[in-house]
């Protein structure tokens, strides 16, 4: 169901008729925008979206605040428990592969570390390689 956005007293009533008259002048903007983009062979990016792009790709985790990509991919692809372990590398390269699925910048081993203890997982050496404690990838 749609909302009303509009107050009643601010409401044209003559609006579907402004509409009717204004339709030529509509329809031949809507030509002209149509050649620009025939001409350009592609949409106009304004510069304020693409700092905005460049900047959502530089800090994911930032940027998908409150549910971080490292806790969304703990929520989806983990199990949690005190006994559980994770080998670093694997469960790195895990991270890598579900940001290239979810189509975010991909994270690097510093930045999973550094979310990873953000989180409150401890990582640890084992047996020669680094493990996050707690956490248990889920076979898929």
């Amino acid at each position: 169901m749609q909302e009303n956005l509009t107050e009643s007293s601010e409401r044209d009533p003559n609006f579907k008729e402004r509409i009717k008259r204004e339709a030529p002048g509509i329809f031949n903007w809507a030509l002209a925008g149509r050649e620009r983009l025939n001409k350009r062979k592609c949409f106009k990016i304004p510069e304020a979206s693409k700092k905005l792009k460049d900047e959502l790709l530089m800090d994911p985790i930032n940027y998908m605040q409150p549910t971080t990509i490292l806790e969304q991919f703990v929520s989806e692809k983990c199990a949690l428990g005190v006994q559980n372990s994770a080998q670093a590398s694997i469960f790195n390269e895990a991270v890598r592969s579900y940001c290239r699925e979810i189509r975010v910048k991909t994270l690097c081993d510093v930045d999973i570390s550094s979310g990873m203890n953000q989180l409150g997982y401890e990582k640890k050496k084992r047996k020669g390689s680094l493990f996050y404690l707690g956490i248990l990838l889920i076979e898929q």
